[in-house]
């Protein structure tokens, strides 16, 4: 198996680079440290024009769905950048899990807006003293028939401020049985 970068994996990791080398220098990390938005709107900007943040969102939502190595070719340059950006929560993480988890009518609505980076999504999974595996989800929800109910905490919820929906990970009350998605506005009490 050849695992070298192709023509189109070069070309795009040299155009992810060369767009962290203008937005995304020393001094701009540091910066974002503090910030309470977590990362420059000027280096998002330059990734919804590129179409980064669409890549593993199928066509027919606004994507372009490369492959997991021209997506490596991207994430490898961020990683040596040190770009402080969401594109990882929001258009792998979330993306992948909304394309698995989600409904048609919820795809049809929400990955259209990832792809084109309007929404921004992050996963909440981590809990305070719990691990990350299905055992440590112990956010519980109930449900009215209508609508449902979370209580809990989640941690370390990267790019929060960001976000405009957290995708949260909670089981039924009472029950030890699987874990369940819920997509929360940010700002839902």
């Amino acid at each position: 198996m050849n695992l070298d970068d192709s023509e189109d994996q070069i070309a795009l990791a040299n155009m992810v680079r060369s767009i962290c080398d203008d937005h995304c220098s020393t001094a701009v990390v540091r910066q974002m440290e503090d910030d309470a938005l977590g990362y420059p709107p000027g280096l998002w900007s330059k990734f919804t024009e590129a179409g980064l943040t669409g890549t593993l969102i199928p066509e027919q939502f606004g994507g372009s769905a490369v492959s997991m190595l021209d997506n490596a070719a991207i994430h490898e340059q961020l990683g040596m950048a040190l770009a402080p950006t969401p594109l990882f929560v929001s258009s792998v993480i979330c993306a992948l899990a909304l394309r698995s988890a989600g409904t048609s009518a919820l795809q049809n609505d929400l990955l259209p807006r990832l792809a084109s980076g309007d929404v921004i999504v992050t996963p909440a999974w981590l809990e305070p003293g719990n691990g990350c595996s299905q055992a440590g989800v112990q956010m519980r929800y109930t449900t009215d028939g209508q609508s449902s109910y979370l209580t809990g905490s989640k941690r370390h919820v990267l790019f929060a401020a960001a976000a405009d929906k957290l995708l949260v990970l909670a089981r039924a009350d009472q029950s030890e049985a699987g874990v369940d998605l819920f997509l929360v506005d940010r700002d839902a009490p």
